[in-house]
């Protein structure tokens, strides 16, 4: 691959900015970026109807994440619970969060193997005809 003169002569500069912005980069220290830091008025907010609306003007398809549904309810549950002075206790276990999604993702599988194998057959009979 041949470059002219002016495209080698751009590519070294660039080349010449790209280490100043990667030891920048690691010069931050892990305190100033963590992945733990809520944001976002969803991932704070306690109140059940408050937290709906925040998830509403969010999307805009009105399509919600299923664990942001979940934490929906945890909060709906634990305000029902304060109003009532009940304890609070856990509905909904990670681990059958976890459980619920690969059985979705086996029957979507397996709904696309069933798919392309009638698929695979119907070409089959074609080529008998």
């Amino acid at each position: 691959m041949n470059l002219d003169p002016h495209s080698l002569k751009r590519l070294q500069e660039i080349r010449r900015e790209l280490p100043e912005k990667l030891s920048k980069l690691d010069s931050l220290s892990t305190k100033e970026v963590r992945p733990n830091n809520k944001i976002h008025a969803i991932e704070t907010e306690e109140d059940p109807s408050t937290l709906f609306k925040e998830l509403m003007q969010a999307s805009p398809d009105g399509n919600v994440p299923k664990h942001m549904i979940v934490r929906l309810k945890e909060i709906e549950k634990k305000s029902l619970c304060q109003r009532t002075n009940e304890p609070v206790t856990q509905s909904t276990d990670q681990k059958t969060i976890k459980a619920n999604l690969s059985s979705q993702q086996r029957q979507a599988q397996k709904h696309e193997e069933q798919s392309l194998y009638t698929s695979f057959k119907r070409l089959l009979l074609e080529e008998e005809d």
